[in-house]
């Protein structure tokens, strides 16, 4: 039985149960998987295949407020199954189920706040693996009460293979700020561009940020990766501690969580938090916080001041969704279950900055963020920096000690090299980070798309070697067994974003500061570069631009909007037949000195400055905007808008954007394309073609004065008509398969805009015989000194009417006999050294031909007796031609001397050929004598 009928009958035996809860109450199913559906009998769309990076044996499912209250929950989160509603307990007895769990583990004194988000309706079923994930899913997906039905996916670190604004600007100083030794080797802060692969100011403009701020104790990041190494000398003293816990196995301040010093590892369940294999968590925390100014390792982007002040640096908190194996090798973890927790954890325990270097890979099959995990982001972003005890007063306020109300979650893109809305970083709540290489170029391994929101360096060691990744901690007991390493991807691009923030945060941060406002700030301070230029092929697929830390922590926001932008009317109209080109100067900005993009709006209808948002569309890069960054006022911008019609008005609306999002008055303008011309045909036939029994080909020369390429179509009497197109227009040739008589063959002419026009082409069908030959042409004698032999061809030929004879003569050996036709049809045999060739004649009249092949032998002089001896050399016999009229002949062998060594009498055959055997004859030099009549004809020849 195959699935689709194992799936149907399973349905079928769940219906009376499905319906008696069913009716209980109405549900409408939320489902966020990876596949194809299709309907199962409920109505509810079930996936016919789980992603690649599902677990077996496990779903996770979301129930209903009704359904919640039929669920026992027993100590920890788990269910007791003996007390399952029936339609639920028939479904997990189908898939021999072994557990189940609360997805959100029980938070202690935070539960109301995740009653109130609906995050303690989400489950987890263990079931036996033999059971086929699609199976259970299409069980699970059939259980009334039951709103949302997904496959727990792993996830991935994305690990590559390995007042008046201040002046921004690319000049870079090699003056250190901290001692910490390996600072020099941090080029993504501060980048000289003293290497062949580094571009200087490529980084993200840091030690000048430092002046303004190095990070604070109250800023917490929640890492929520691989387990941080919690000793590194570099972190140790930058990590959250969570004062009101004690190391005692008793869960002292009520979050739900025992032990959790620095954070917690949700893989295991435990406080005592270690590092994932490859040290990846590690990695990302000491971008975002290693200890700075310590004179030791490396620095992070808000770790702190450790020399001039005592309280200095964020804090650190370890959300570990990863975790090495006891084989130190492998890692476990990283499903959505844990995922979930990890994020929810961070928004409880004081973080307001959630920073994320993992997702779920092109590879994984995974389409869409998981449900769980997308409400755990919400939960982060609308509740983090908020009082979450319900049983108090201030709930859902703003907790006295956070920087923030809200929270900001920073995913990594990926590291796929394509055009894909990686889970969770496309999320549009999350801020996207994409990686560019030591030279503003996209790195080579980084995932784009017009979801992402900003890029920043995260290295490129495939194109230029370990030197140019990012340089941070590592955890030494895993690979690469050291303390400090470097990594590249958009894992190492993310946390510079998320230290960048921490840095806002130390310096804007306190009562009122919202976390829109930080978004808002992050996505305001790029470098003034403008990455579309220098990527075209991923314009508007790497976000607004590289992060800026010092424009992050210096830029004031006035919200003043930039001047109208000006067209260059004479510039930006008629320049194209399709697209128009548009020009324009860069508007002066009162308080951020020019516009960081643009969004440009067309329509066919009036655009005025009140209907071009509601009539026009947007025309720009991937994601809507035209990059302004590394402008200046004054400057020449251009962007062409495609998709056009040809020969047609267009209405335009452009308006300049600041930093923060202040918007310009539209500047209007009226622009037309080229006219667009249909291809023409110049020399099209007045008269019908002939075709005369034969092919006939015809070259129609074709005009493009617009100068596109064209195509053409055949219609019409189309039988014994083929073509082909050449460089100067259509070649036809027409075979004589219609019958006799008027035919038009139709062509039409269409250019690459899709203009067309048809042309008639007039033949006319006349059918001729082939060539016939009336007098054979025997093999002839030709003299090198008797002059040419000359033949009248036509003689040879029968005439045809209407019809010339054209002749051709080829000679197979060149050098031995050359041919020439002169325009009367006389044939030239011009013997040129002695031997045997063959001449082939062809007679033609223009439509069908024959040819006859005649042997010609040419001598010195056809009057000798002796017209050729060969070879010469002589290895064994000796070929001797006669002239015709000798039958016999005495041939002679002597010495130089005058020895008689050989004397024969010969016959020739009928051409006059006949021949001596010499293979007795020693190696030498000797005189040939060869007497025909009362004639001697001597000469020397060699014997080999």
């Amino acid at each position: 039985m195959n699935r689709r009928n194992i799936n149907t009958l399973i349905l079928g035996c769940l219906t009376a149960l499905i319906t008696l809860y069913g009716c209980k109450e109405e549900r409408q199913a939320d489902l966020h998987v990876a596949g194809t559906t299709q309907s199962s009998a409920s109505g509810r769309s079930a996936s016919l295949f789980a992603p690649k990076s599902a677990y077996p044996g496990k779903l996770i499912f979301k129930v209903s407020e009704g359904l919640l209250g039929d669920i026992k929950l027993v100590d920890a989160g788990g269910v007791q199954m003996s007390s399952m509603p029936t339609a639920m307990s028939a479904a997990f007895g189908m898939m021999k189920a072994n557990k189940v769990e609360r997805l959100v583990l029980p938070s202690g004194k935070y539960e109301g706040a995740l009653k109130e988000a609906g995050l303690d309706r989400w489950f987890v079923v263990t079931f036996d693996e033999e059971v086929a994930l699609i199976d259970a899913f299409a069980i699970m997906n059939n259980v009334g009460g039951i709103e949302t039905v997904e496959y727990s996916c792993q996830a991935e670190v994305f690990e590559a293979p390995q007042g008046e604004s201040p002046v921004y600007d690319f000049i870079r100083s090699g003056e250190l700020p901290f001692d910490d030794p390996m600072l020099s080797q941090q080029w993504h802060y501060n980048n000289l561009g003293d290497k062949y692969w580094a571009k200087q100011g490529c980084d993200i403009n840091l030690f000048n940020a430092w002046k303004i701020t190095t990070g604070t104790p109250n800023v917490i990041v929640c890492v929520v990766d691989g387990g941080i190494d919690v000793t590194h000398p570099d972190l140790k003293d930058n990590l959250w501690v969570n004062k009101a816990e004690e190391k005692n196995g008793i869960d002292d301040d009520g979050n739900g969580r025992k032990d959790d010093i620095h954070g917690f590892c949700f893989v295991d369940l435990t406080g005592d938090i270690r590092p994932d294999p490859d040290g990846h968590g590690t990695h990302v925390a000491g971008t975002v916080g290693a200890r700075s100014n310590n004179g030791i390792g490396v620095s992070g982007v808000a770790g702190g001041n450790h020399k001039d002040l005592k309280e200095t640096g964020v804090r650190i908190m370890s959300a570990a969704i990863l975790r090495a194996n006891p084989d130190g090798v492998t890692t476990k973890g990283a499903s959505a279950e844990n995922i979930a927790n990890a994020i929810i954890y961070g928004a409880l325990n004081g973080a307001t900055i959630s920073q994320n270097s993992w997702g779920y890979p092109f590879a994984s099959g995974v389409e869409q963020t998981p449900t769980v995990v997308k409400e755990a982001i919400d939960f982060f972003i609308d509740k983090a920096g908020t009082v979450l005890d319900t049983s108090d007063p201030r709930y859902g306020q703003q907790r006295e000690d956070a920087p923030m109300k809200g929270g900001v979650v920073f995913f990594a893109a990926g590291n796929d090299n394509v055009d894909f809305p990686t889970p969770p970083a496309s999320y549009e709540r999350v801020v996207a980070v994409a990686a560019i290489a030591p030279n503003f170029t996209k790195a080579s391994y980084s995932t784009y798309g017009n979801w992402v929101d900003i890029s920043a360096p995260g290295g490129d060691m495939q194109r230029y070697g370990e030197k140019a990744g990012v340089l941070s901690t590592m955890a030494p007991d895993m690979k690469p067994k050291a303390l400090y390493h470097y990594y590249h991807g958009t894992s190492m691009a993310c946390p510079h974003v998320s230290g960048v923030a921490a840095l806002v945060l130390s310096k804007f941060g306190g009562p009122g500061f919202t976390n829109e406002d930080l978004k808002t700030r992050i996505l305001a301070s790029v470098l003034p570069i403008d990455l579309d230029k220098v990527n075209p092929t991923y314009a508007g697929k790497l976000g607004v631009g590289t992060i800026d830390a010092y424009a992050a922590v210096t830029l004031v926001n006035n919200k003043k909007a930039p001047e109208k932008p000006v067209f260059i009317a004479e510039k930006s109209t008629k320049n194209a037949f399709t697209e128009l080109t548009l020009y324009w100067n860069v508007p002066k900005d009162e308080d951020d000195k020019q516009p960081l993009r643009y969004k440009l709006y067309v329509s066919d209808k009036e655009l005025t400055k009140d209907n071009y948002m509601r009539v026009g569309d947007v025309s720009g890069t991937a994601n809507g905007f035209i990059s302004g960054s590394g402008t200046e006022p004054g400057d020449e911008m251009s962007f062409t808008v495609p998709y056009l019609k040809p020969g047609q008005a267009y209405h335009f609306a452009l308006v300049a954007y600041d930093k923060w999002g202040n918007i310009s008055e539209p500047s209007l303008f009226v622009g037309e394309t080229k006219t667009n011309h249909a291809p023409e045909i110049t020399n099209l036939p007045q008269e019908p073609l002939l075709v005369i029994d034969t092919n006939h080909s015809y070259l129609l020369e074709i005009e493009e004065k617009d100068g596109h390429s064209w195509t053409y179509e055949i219609s019409g009497d189309r039988g014994g008509v083929t073509h082909k197109k050449t460089s100067k227009g259509i070649e036809l040739t027409i075979r004589p398969v219609l019958g006799e008589g008027e035919h038009i063959c139709k062509l039409t002419l269409k250019d690459e805009l899709g203009l067309a026009k048809t042309f008639d082409v007039p033949f006319r069908v006349v059918h001729v015989q082939t060539p016939v030959m009336k007098t054979t042409i025997n093999s002839l004698l030709v003299g090198v000194k008797s002059g040419p032999l000359e033949l009248a061809l036509p003689d040879f030929f029968e005439k045809q009417y209407y019809l010339t004879l054209s002749f051709k003569a080829v000679s197979t050996k060149p050098s031995v006999a050359s041919t020439f036709i002169d325009k009367d049809g006389r044939l030239f045999i011009i013997g040129e050294n002695s031997g045997n060739t063959s001449v082939v004649i062809t007679a033609s009249n223009g439509y069908k031909s024959i040819s006859t092949t005649i042997e010609v032998k040419v001598t010195e002089d056809v009057t000798d007796d002796v017209l050729s001896v060969w070879p010469l050399p002589v290895e064994r016999v000796l070929n001797i031609w006669l002239h015709p009229k000798h039958k016999r002949a005495e041939v002679k062998i002597q010495s130089i001397n005058g020895e008689l060594i050989l004397h024969e009498a010969v016959k020739a055959n009928t051409v006059g050929i006949t021949s001596v055997d010499l293979r007795t004859l020693n190696p030498g030099s000797y005189v040939l004598v060869i007497k025909t009549g009362e004639k001697e004809s001597v000469r020397s020849i060699l014997k080999r």
